[in-house]
This record gives structure tokens, sequence and C-alpha cells, in this order.
């Protein structure tokens, strides 16, 4: 999926990047993964770009590598020509301005188009794949703290998780695991926003622990699939040394982890999910 959709979205990439159309093309991709995913639109957005890497940061990397790349060529070459000319007249040129604000992005404010040019193309890529990964992650932890909802999200950051859910060939398993990790899943603590219900009064309807029925609580403690649980768990300890020390939320991120790398893992959290809303959602 995201390799479809990045083909497409990506196209022509080195020119349009450096105007007003890369909003609309984050709106698209957007779109996209709320489709594929099955989540609607009360999905952080967020969420759907942790499990779809933004569009616009790998169009901003194939930018500025293929103008860097022009600037190396013999001068002979008319596009090398044509980017030397709008470099003498910057001042008229705006694309070339886009440029540099777009390197600017990358932390290349200080080097410059000249510095980059004494740098190999592979070098370039590493930097700015890297820089991107930490700018982007950098942007989703601090909206992960401001929102509640994300709690989930938080945990995945903080084990710098590199699992996605878009990896889900079943599109109902692609639709569970999204909700689960992005904080949209029916339970009451989403639901309870619904009905203008106080935190602590979303409390779980399927056993009697008297506990807000989260995430957490859903697949740790809820007494409603106790067997289901055990399936997940003895997969947890096989595949995961840590999990039986590790703290609640960070067990939870490590399930949600391996449910999507291990096919074990992912359906005994779906069996869990199908338990607890029957197959209502």
């Amino acid at each position: 999926m995201g390799a479809l959709v990045e083909s497409v979205l990506l196209y022509g990439a080195e020119v349009w990047v450096c105007g007003s159309h890369a909003t609309l093309v984050e709106q698209i991709q957007l779109r996209a993964a709320m489709i594929f995913l099955g989540v609607g639109r009360l999905h952080p957005k967020v969420a759907l770009q942790f499990e779809m890497m933004p569009v616009i940061w790998e169009a901003k990397r194939q930018c500025s590598e293929y103008w860097l790349t022009v600037l190396r060529m013999d001068y002979d070459r008319l596009v090398k020509r044509v980017v030397m000319e709008s470099i003498e007249i910057a001042g008229k040129i705006g694309w070339l301005k886009d440029l540099e604000r777009g390197l600017e992005g990358f932390g290349c404010r200080d080097i410059g188009l000249e510095g980059l040019g004494r740098l190999s193309l592979t070098e370039i890529g590493h930097m700015m794949r890297d820089i991107a990964w930490r700018e982007v992650k950098k942007e989703w932890e601090a909206e992960a703290r401001e929102r509640s909802k994300l709690e989930v999200m938080r945990g995945l950051l903080a084990i710098d998780s590199k699992a996605r859910c878009v990896d889900f060939n079943c599109k109902s398993q692609r639709r569970i695991m999204a909700k689960l990790r992005g904080g949209t899943a029916p339970l009451r603590m989403e639901t309870g926003r619904w009905g203008d219900l106080k935190g602590e009064e979303r409390l779980c309807k399927q056993c009697k622990l008297e506990e807000v029925e989260g995430e957490e609580h859903f697949l740790l403690r809820c007494e409603g699939w106790t067997q289901e649980r055990e399936v997940v768990t003895k997969c947890m300890e096989r595949l995961v040394g840590e999990f039986c020390t590790a703290t609640d939320d960070r067990k939870v991120a490590l399930i949600l982890v391996q449910a999507c790398c291990d096919e074990r893992v992912g359906r005994a959290v779906g069996k869990m999910w199908q338990c607890r809303f029957l197959e209502k959602y």
C-alpha cells in the first residue's frame, strides 16, 4: 500500500514540492491512509502519519537530492547552466529560495548548497533520511504528550517502534490494530467521550475490576477474555525477554508491536477483539 500510494504521489516531486502543492499531496496521503486502514475522521492525523511515513518528507528529500545532483553536473549540461544562471539572479527566482528553505528543514541551513556539494550523494541521502525521521518523530512526540487519546502511541514512540499495521494483508486486522494503536478503539475510554463522561466514569462493563476500560485494561487485565489473553501472554514471553518485568504501558506497546510482526500474536489480539465486540465493530 505504502509503495503504491507513494509512487503516485511522489511523481515529479523534484518540481512541485518547492511550491504550494505539498499540502494538497499530504491531504491525499492521509485520505488514502484512512481508507486503507478502515478508520474514521475522528482518528488522529498524527496516528495516521505514524502508520505511514509522511510523504512530504520523502518528497523534500527526493527534491533536494535531485537539485544537488544537478549542481554536480558539468557546466555544458543545459539544466546545469539554467540553475547556475538562476543562482546568479537568486533574488528573482522563487524556486531557489524554496529549495533553500527545504534544505533548512533538513538542518542544512549552515552548510548551504556549496557545502552540500562537497558531500557524496550517498552521504546526503543517509543524512536527510536520518534528519527527516528525527524531525517527524519530534513532532509526533510533542503532539502525543498533549493528547491523552494518544497514550498508546506515546508508548510506541518510547520503544522506537518501526512496525506498522499497514503491513497487514487482512483488512479487518489492519483496522483493529490501527484503532488500538491510534486511540480510537471503541472501548469505554473512547466511547465515553461521545457521552461526555468524565475519565474516571468510563468503567469497563465486561468485568468486575471497576477499572477504566482503555487499551491497557483491555489487553492486560480485563477478566472477560482471560483464556484468549493467555495465548497472547505465552507468545510475548517467548518472543520478548523483557515482557514479564516490563511496566504495563510498555507491555501494551510491546504487544501492539509484535501483533504487527508475528502472525500468532496478531491473531490472538484479533480474537480478544472479537470476544469484546462480538464482531459489532
